[in-house]
């Protein structure tokens, strides 16, 4: 059975893993649209901080490729040959599968305002931490209270960036954590960052550097 897998983050190395340690395919192809080797995206705002180096972020090494599975890396898949069975990428390649799995994730929200060109950044991949490593200067705003956000924003603070945080909600987290919770959170936030508002502008068309 050939199997083919796009998407190289924790969904699809999960199904390579099963794959492998229980022989349920004669070949796999795993295909990643970045050009760099299967990495913990979690990592990312560690590695703005410079707490990990990209190594440490690591999850898959090319050198377990083999008769049995191939890596490929930079490449995108523009459509699906359903009837034949075929993924086409974006070099022309036709993939042929039995089986495919469609493991590609999610994309970050993009307001109609975010424009790398003023340094209006989302966080979602590597080379979107090279792009905000680029741009980093004295002052800092994150819009989001989540996860990402929060991380983000103290992975900044410790790169000596003045940060604030722009939140549409009335306290962090407040997707994950009950209002009580959430607003301890932001109460220690404040004193942490320095700048924590329960009020998001509705739009932003220029950020300095």
């Amino acid at each position: 059975m050939k199997v083919v897998i796009v998407g190289a983050s924790a969904a699809g190395l999960s199904c390579l893993d099963a794959l492998q340690r229980f022989s349920l395919a004669r070949t796999v192809t795993l295909i990643s649209e970045e050009p760099y080797p299967p990495y913990c995206r979690c990592l990312l705002t560690h590695r703005l901080a410079g707490d990990v180096t990209p190594e440490q972020m690591t999850l898959w090494e090319p050198s377990r490729e083999g008769p049995e599975l191939s890596l490929l890396l930079g490449r995108r898949v523009l459509s699906l040959e359903v009837r034949s069975r075929e993924a086409l990428l974006d070099d022309g390649r036709r993939i042929p599968y039995d089986r495919l799995l469609l493991a590609t994730g999610a994309e970050p929200i993009k307001p109609g305002y975010c424009d790398e060109g003023k340094n209006i950044f989302t966080l979602r991949y590597l080379a979107d931490l090279a792009k905000i490593e680029s741009a980093l200067g004295p002052k800092a705003l994150v819009i989001g209270g989540g996860l990402v956000g929060i991380k983000a924003a103290l992975a900044l603070k410790e790169r000596g960036v003045a940060v604030e945080m722009l939140i549409s909600s009335s306290y962090p987290l407040s997707q994950v954590l009950d209002r009580e919770t959430g607003e301890t959170i932001g109460r220690g936030y404040s004193g942490y960052s320095g700048g924590y508002s329960g009020d998001i502008i509705p739009f932003i068309i220029d950020i300095p550097p």
